[in-house]
């Protein structure tokens, strides 16, 4: 009688061992699959985010060229001009054309900046990303020159022409060095981090 009820005892136990260890595995089974889902989800949402980026970043590298073009073809035209002081140089604007200044947005960038989810993005697209947005704050540095010196009395005072044209032709000198430089990183950046983009980019830009 003893003996049988040491054996129930012993199987009882046995069982309830099992369940334990059962639910055990279960737990660490539903911890395991949430954390792939998080960790899934996280993967998708830098994706979707760096996608964004890209987008941003392609339409600012086509934004340059444009810009470097046109930025050359006045640079010429400027340097060209016959300045004295027959009038101000605020009346020379239109035989050269204007200043012109690439329109580059940063809008995806900076909400980057402020998410989380830029500190699980790729360290090198990160760093490499932030060099580009680092070259389009000094254009638009020369671009905050350029409107001081329009809004300058030596600018509209055509005793003193000859200095704005002076300093015009510096900045956009400056300018056209820039968005080489600016250029050139981008067309790195693009072949680094977005190679399957590299061909249709690179071709559409030496047309």
């Amino acid at each position: 009688m003893l003996h049988r009820f040491r054996r129930i005892t012993s199987d009882t136990w046995f069982a309830l061992g099992l369940e334990f260890f059962a639910i055990v595995l279960g737990v660490l089974f539903a911890l395991n699959v949430d954390e792939w889902r998080e960790q899934r989800q996280i993967a998708e949402m830098n994706a979707i985010a760096v996608e964004r980026l890209n987008d941003e970043i392609l339409r600012n590298f086509e934004e340059l060229e444009r810009s470097a073009r046109v930025t050359e073809e006045r640079y010429s035209r400027l340097a060209a001009l016959n300045v004295g002081t027959d009038g101000p140089f605020s009346e020379k604007l239109a035989q050269f054309g204007g200043y012109h200044f690439p329109d580059l947005k940063h809008s995806v960038w900076e909400r980057m900046g402020h998410d989380t989810l830029a500190n699980r993005i790729d360290p090198l697209y990160i760093d490499g990303a932030t060099e580009l947005y680092n070259q389009n704050r000094l254009l638009d540095y020369l671009s905050e020159q350029i409107f001081d010196l329009t809004v300058s009395e030596t600018f509209h005072d055509a005793a003193l022409a000859p200095q704005p044209w002076t300093i015009s032709k510096t900045v956009m000198l400056q300018q056209i060095q820039w968005q080489r430089e600016a250029l050139a990183r981008y067309e790195d950046f693009i072949r680094r981090h977005m190679p399957a983009r590299t061909d249709d980019v690179m071709s559409t830009s030496e047309e």
